[in-house]
């Protein structure tokens, strides 16, 4: 309740403090973008953040490391890595394979697969980006803007730089897509904090990291008992159940599907709430999916809110087993440096991850000191 009351004397600063969003133009500048350290590991950084929050709620420095294709989250230490798998690769793990997954597969073969749930999580991640830029281009919904003839050209853009190309359909897709959140936010008033922001959860010693869509305020409608009593009839006096609009911290997850929430969502977002608490020390009053509707008059969207859903029992026990078969990367072949003469010993070594990634950051921090002068 502390930090809630802290957030809520927060609240009415935000709105004239909101950070502006450049969007990814391959220039490198963008808010959200994330910053190389090297080709192999990445600093993340919101995609928005609003600066009132983050300086009374400062956020954990997270980093990406890429080996043999795996993709881990790591923080650092003064002489030390800690690494973390993802909220989304624990959950692929843990749960079983649908029928509808099965089936694409069965459909498209695996590599076809494999690019198709690429393309939805490009698509996904530039929906995010566009409905950022409507958020963060004004401080409420009366002051707020949003170009939809320019989604074209960022599209084009997020291709140019992710160096492939997407259906011409996406065109479309996105513009009602983009209305339908927009919608959504215009009627919950969200007011953003957090987006696209990596939180980490040490979990008794099972740690694990994930980037959260969305924290933000907003208006939600909700019953209860608040003083009104019947004052004729039968139950006269008797309390009267009523509705009212309340203002709470909300944890949002978009789909950019149109199949519905499944359980998965729900545990994905306890599991965002919980790493949110511990490394931020904000704890959301309500987590909700949201996803656009596919409208045909007027943009609509669905809403679950997944409070209540998740025993939290479920997430102790399958990241549990989850760490019964993940092993945190240990050794990285290194292979470096000029080789002279038939020795190759010198250029081709095997060393510990951790001792890699701190010697790299080492490495990096000197460059830039001696750029300095």
């Amino acid at each position: 309740m502390e930090n809630i009351s802290k957030l809520s004397a927060l609240l009415k600063e935000l709105a004239e403090n909101l950070a502006t969003v450049q969007l990814p133009n391959g220039n490198g500048k963008a808010n959200g973008k994330i910053k190389p350290i090297t080709r192999e590991f990445e600093e993340t950084k919101p995609l928005f953040s609003s600066p009132k929050f983050t300086a009374a709620f400062p956020l954990p420095v997270a980093y990406r490391f890429q080996q043999a294709g795996n993709r881990y989250y790591f923080t650092l230490g003064e002489d030390s890595v800690q690494f973390y798998p993802s909220v989304t690769s624990i959950i692929n793990n843990t749960h079983p394979t649908s029928y509808g997954i099965k089936k694409l597969i069965g459909d498209k073969g695996l590599d076809g697969f494999y690019q198709y749930m690429q393309e939805k999580a490009d698509y996904g991640t530039l929906l995010h980006i566009l409905i950022t830029e409507y958020l963060a281009s004004g401080n409420n919904k009366e002051e707020r803007t949003f170009n939809f003839d320019t989604i074209e050209e960022k599209l084009l853009a997020f291709a140019e730089e992710n160096k492939t190309k997407y259906p011409t359909e996406w065109v479309w897709n996105l513009k009602k897509d983009t209305a339908a959140l927009i919608q959504f936010c215009i009627d919950y008033e969200v007011d953003p904090l957090l987006v696209e922001t990596v939180v980490t959860c040490q979990n008794n010693g099972r740690p694990y990291a994930g980037a959260i869509d969305l924290l933000a305020e907003v208006t939600i409608e909700e019953k209860g008992f608040w003083g009104e009593v019947y004052k004729s009839g039968e139950k006269k006096g008797e309390p009267k159940e009523t509705k009212r609009q309340v203002r709470k911290i909300a944890l949002i997850d978009f789909k950019s599907g149109k199949s519905g929430f499944f359980p998965e969502h729900a545990t994905q977002l306890h599991m965002y709430a919980r790493a949110l608490k511990e490394s931020v020390g904000v704890e959301p009053q309500v987590l909700l999916n949201v996803a656009p509707k596919d409208w045909t008059i007027a943009p609509n969207y669905d809403v679950k809110d997944q409070t209540q859903t998740v025993n939290p029992d479920k997430i102790e026990h399958i990241v549990k087993l989850f760490y019964l078969d993940w092993n945190a990367p240990k050794d990285v072949i290194v292979i470096d440096g000029k080789l002279n003469g038939i020795n190759l010993s010198e250029n081709v070594r095997i060393v510990s991850a951790e001792k890699y990634i701190l010697n790299k950051f080492k490495r990096a921090q000197n460059e830039t000191q001696s750029n300095l002068f």
